[in-house]
Parts: C-alpha cells; structure tokens; sequence
C-alpha cells in the first residue's frame, strides 16, 4: 500500500549492503577481490559494487530494504514533531501537577498520554510492567516528604527542583531525570545530580520496603550491597541482618561512590542466632 502511495520504495545495491554488512565484512570483502580496504563504509561499497556488481546483487539477494521518499519523509517528520509537541506538553502539564502535590493527576495524565495499558509476558507467559498508579503515588508521596540525610544540606529550592525531577522518573519510567531540572540547577552535594535523584527514589523504596515487610510479619532484614560497583564502607556492611526496627537508613549516609549508595534490603526469613 505504501509503495503504491509512493511513500516508500524499494532499497538500492548501496542501501542493502549499508544495512547487511559491517565495515569489518566490507573490508574483508574488499581483501579477497584485492581492492582498497581502507576509507568510510561508504567508500567500501562504492568500491565493492564497483569492482564486482553481480557479487555484491548475490550476497544482498535474501533481504528487503524499503526506505521512505522525499513525500513518505515529510509525512514521517510531520508526525514525529507532531508526538514531540504533544510529550512535551503532557510533560510541562505533569511537572505543575507535581508541583501542587496532585499526584494522581499526574499520573493519570501520563496515562492519558499513552493510551490503555498493554500487557507486557515473558516467556513463561507471566505478565509484567502494568502500571500501578497506587504504588507510583505512593513513592511520589514519599519523594516530596521525605528526605534523605545524606541530601540533608540542600536548601528548599534545590530539594524540590530534585523531587520534581525525581518525581517524573517515577510516572514517565525513566532512568534519567536531568532534563526536568532547571537549566541553573547547581547541585552543592557530594554526590553527582543523576546518584542524589536516584538517592530520593531509593529512600522512597527503602521506606516502602520497610512498611510491607511490617505489615507482612518480618523482623529482620537483611542488607545487600553492589558489591565491586559499592564503596568500600558500604561493602562492609554486605550480608548484616539488622531487626527490622534498628536497620541503618538507605540509602547509606556514609556512602562515598560518587554515583550514590545502591545498597537495599531483603527480608530474612530465618531468624539469626
């Protein structure tokens, strides 16, 4: 239908080979013909159609290239800055929500944005990566009251440029919050800003942690490092069972891994002598 539209057509020798093969391969192909092995990946194919038309149209025979025309393109481009506006509108609506404490406008906006949730199964068919918006509120709550000591220095504003940040990590499911912080942001902690967002959510989970494993009858916990990617104080505490009513605080406060503490916690079923 698309080709017939003439919004696509049907990939070039140059496109198939730039699509099936490396430039390791092109090089290697280019030994055994005794041709120029050097230069761009470009050039390489150039040389190889070049040199052995027939040979390069038999090795690229088993695969279909199609790529868009100049009106296919347009029509693409359109779109995509069509769904950008529309991001980034949804995210300049869901920072305001977090900064009035409406959580679960926000989430619901985000929600909105991307349509009904997909079920997401491995291979065994057990299904994963729902959303939750009751758990995602929660944590946002979390984020925006509590503080972890280690961030204990920041003044109000940076605190909460960080939570904001954090907070749309949380409902965006990104691992990367640094574009929702101010372009002026400075960040006087000892820690780099991606390890003091990523400190803000683990406190979150560390509080949540503790309270179901309240809730669910456990008295101690166990607590688990990074290992090699941990700093030394950390690793020491590696494997220590703590009561759940006497276990140090994470992220840990002592951490000195400039990308944070990534230590967390696990019930411990038996009870240690």
């Amino acid at each position: 239908m698309f080709i017939d539209e003439r919004l696509v057509r049907k990939g070039d020798l140059n496109e198939k080979m730039e699509a099936k093969f490396k430039v390791s391969d092109l090089k290697s192909l280019s030994k055994e013909r005794n041709l120029p092995s050097t230069g761009k990946k470009a050039a390489l194919i150039d040389r190889l159609i070049q040199s052995d038309r027939l040979g390069m149209e038999s090795l690229v025979s088993n695969i279909e290239i199609l790529t868009c025309t100049d009106d296919g393109r347009a029509i693409a481009e359109e779109f995509i800055t069509r769904e950008e506006e529309l991001k980034s509108r949804v995210e300049k609506k869901t920072v305001g929500l977090l900064k009035e404490g409406k959580y679960r406008e926000a989430i619901s906006a985000v929600a909105d944005y991307r349509g009904p949730p997909k079920e997401i199964k491995d291979r065994s068919g057990m299904v994963f990566g729902m959303q939750n918006p009751e758990r995602d509120e929660a944590q946002l709550k979390t984020i925006f009251s509590k503080t972890p000591s280690t961030l204990q220095s920041l003044n109000d504003e940076q605190l909460n440029a960080l939570r904001i940040a954090a907070g749309m990590m949380v409902i965006w499911g990104s691992n990367n919050g640094k574009k929702w912080l101010p372009e002026d942001f400075s960040n006087p902690s000892n820690i780099s800003v991606e390890a003091a967002m990523r400190t803000l959510l683990s406190h979150g989970v560390f509080l949540e942690n503790i309270q179901r494993y309240k809730k669910a009858g456990v008295k101690f916990v166990r607590i688990l490092s990074a290992g090699t990617l941990s700093c030394e104080y950390c690793r020491k505490h590696e494997g220590r069972v703590y009561p759940i009513d006497q276990v140090i605080a994470l992220p840990n406060p002592e951490c000195t891994h400039e990308m944070g503490c990534r230590c967390c916690l696990v019930a411990e079923i038996e009870i240690p002598k």
